[in-house]
């Protein structure tokens, strides 16, 4: 699915621009470290994207499961997350409504951390 929306540059690049600023802002307002919990940041960015995107998603794909927007928006969220300078730790959430449906909750790491490789 990632590599199919990948393809179609229009909805891509506006789900990534989202995603993006959804990030941005997050880190913006939060006491460090950032936290992310990725269903939230997911709905928020679909709420969000308009009523273009959510008209063009459906008919460009249509063999994709229901809730496929919701997983290309974690796995547009990793990729994001991955390719940025600093440092993110992660661990999945269960879904509180017991549908199987988890999520990511990603934390910001602070210089310093154990976690974070130290270059010899």
């Amino acid at each position: 699915m990632f590599s199919e929306l990948r393809q179609q540059r229009d909805l891509f690049d506006l789900l990534a621009a989202s995603i993006m600023d959804g990030v941005t802002a997050i880190i913006a307002i939060s006491a460090n470290p950032a936290t992310i919990e990725s269903s939230r940041l997911g709905a928020q960015v679909l709420g969000n994207i308009g009523n273009w995107w959510h008209a063009q998603f459906p008919r460009r794909f249509p063999g994709f499961p229901n809730g496929a927007d919701r997983g290309l928006v974690g796995m547009l969220l990793w990729n994001y997350l991955a390719g940025r300078s600093d440092w993110w730790c992660f661990a999945e959430q269960a879904d509180p409504h017991g549908y199987g449906e988890n999520s990511m909750r990603y934390w910001q790491l602070q210089a310093g951390n154990p976690l974070i490789p130290v270059d010899d």
